[in-house]
């Protein structure tokens, strides 16, 4: 999977390039940030020589996409679904069973927030820039 992005500092030899939103992002509103605050700014090698102002084409890495999004979405999702199951099975009442998924899902959250900042994970593969899509004067 590729996507473009537009390299905005070079540090250390290596690129910062922001991307930024998607269209998607437009009716969505899921991460509560504001409109003009959507971009992500990743600092990745610079095989290709690429210099602040140009854009460039970036190979992202399918399955690290699929991992983060799993993470995401999917196992809180799942702790979810197995607390109202609990809930459900203990003859909770409704009100009971929301209150119970909602807050295992928050919990599940919270517990990926603290894994990811405490607990060194093995080094992913990361993102590379595979060529200059624009030059910042101009086509390349």
């Amino acid at each position: 999977m590729t996507e473009s992005g537009k390299v905005i500092d070079i540090k250390d030899g290596r690129a910062v390039v922001r991307f930024e939103r998607k269209s998607a992002c437009d009716s969505c509103n899921m991460c509560l940030m504001r409109r003009k605050d959507m971009h992500i700014d990743m600092t990745m090698d610079n095989p290709v020589g690429a210099k602040k102002d140009d854009t460039v084409i970036v190979e992202l890495n399918p399955g690290a996409l699929t991992a983060a999004a799993m993470l995401v979405y999917g196992i809180p999702f799942i702790v979810m679904a197995a607390a109202i199951t609990i809930a459900f099975l203990l003859k909770a009442s409704d009100v009971i069973m929301g209150v119970v998924a909602v807050g295992f899902a928050v919990l599940a959250f919270a517990a990926m927030v603290f894994m990811q900042k405490k607990v060194k994970f093995r080094r992913r593969p990361e993102p590379k820039i595979i060529r200059v899509a624009q030059a910042a004067g101009g086509f390349k």
